[in-house]
């Protein structure tokens, strides 16, 4: 499932991968990967980016395909 998730990702357009759903997407198959430091590097940039979206909880939540979250 993860393997399916990180080649999802990978097939996205290169000028759409720095965009924030993706990105928070990523740091989603990071943490489920338990890859902790790489999703912490992003999730770090995404707080700076857009801290609005930190103080909704604390939790970043899965992207649905569509773009909408869970």
């Amino acid at each position: 499932m993860l393997d399916d998730a990180a080649m999802a990702l990978e097939e996205i357009a290169p000028e759409d991968k720095s965009r924030n759903e993706v990105l928070g997407a990523r740091v989603v198959l990071y943490m489920a990967a338990k890859k902790w430091d790489m999703a912490a590097a992003i999730a770090s940039h995404l707080v700076k980016v857009e801290p609005e979206n930190g103080r909704q909880g604390g939790s970043i939540s899965p992207i649905r395909s569509g773009g909408s979250r869970v």
